[in-house]
């Protein structure tokens, strides 16, 4: 990527993490009004709350698959920033550059899954009838296919790590999203006989369950955020030191000629 102009670049910058705020508050306030909205229904068409969270497809369901994607997608963009501070020869990599590639595209599995069941069809075609985790109390025969993808989610967390300590609040938004997440999986995994039980079960089985994931996913995508915001900041304040002091390599800028200053006359080049 040829930058012809420092301050051009860092115009684009502050524009961009100005929207990348502005995407927060906006998948925020999506996030308070799906529920609400379902409410206000449900008292409207005295349905019982639960039943809005019910079955495949619903609302709920197509709304998770889409912030999915988005989450990928930001993962994805942590990814084309690495590869943009290796062009402007940036001295502090990360460690382990492929990671948000991996992530990415963990994420839009996990989207997959969300539309079109995945983790179902890996339990009734393969898991249940090779007798593979049946017969457990506290889970419907073979249905081991979120855990499966949770934990290889957990394994590549470390190489994650340092990724996510550029970000303010990152790591605790991750660490937060992952406490979120293992319940909602426990209990996806639950086959009713072990939750009928339960003081207001199908709160517990649809409304939370459902919830929970979604909620889940948008501390996720706050995390991958607040990262990609840290990091284009640090990009931000490399481009605002005069060449050869920066974090960059020497060829970080090229070249530009003359330059205007703020009354408008030339000014040759350092």
């Amino acid at each position: 990527m040829d930058v012809a102009k420092p301050a051009t670049f860092l115009l684009i910058l502050g524009a961009a993490r100005q929207q990348l705020n502005r995407f927060a508050i906006l998948m925020g306030v999506l996030n308070l009004c799906l529920p609400l909205g379902l409410l206000v229904y449900a008292k409207a068409t005295s349905e019982p709350y639960w039943r809005l969270f019910r079955g495949d497809y619903n609302l709920t369901e197509w709304f998770s698959s889409v912030q999915l994607l988005l989450v990928a997608a930001v993962a994805y963009l942590n990814h084309r920033t690495v590869v943009l501070w290796r062009r402007f020869g940036m001295r502090e990599l990360p460690r382990h550059p492929w990671i948000w590639g991996v992530f990415a595209l963990g994420f839009v599995v996990f989207a997959l899954d969300e539309r079109f069941n995945i983790h179902e069809a890996l339990r009734d075609d393969f898991f249940e009838p090779s007798g593979v985790f049946v017969d457990l109390p506290w889970l419907i025969s073979g249905d081991v296919g979120l855990y499966l993808f949770f934990l290889i989610g957990l394994a590549f967390t470390p190489f994650l790590w340092d990724e996510l300590r550029r970000g303010r609040l990152a790591v605790v938004l991750y660490l937060a999203a992952l406490a979120l997440t293992l319940p909602t999986i426990v209990i996806d995994g639950l086959p009713d006989r072990a939750m009928v039980h339960w003081p207001a079960h199908r709160f517990w089985d649809y409304t939370f369950e459902e919830l929970g994931e979604v909620w889940a996913q948008f501390l996720f995508l706050l995390s991958f955020l607040a990262v990609l915001s840290a990091r284009l900041a640090q990009l931000d304040h490399v481009s605002e030191k005069p060449r050869g002091t920066s974090e960059m390599g020497p060829a970080a800028f090229p070249d530009e000629g003359p330059t205007e200053n703020s009354l408008g006359a030339k000014e040759p080049s350092p």
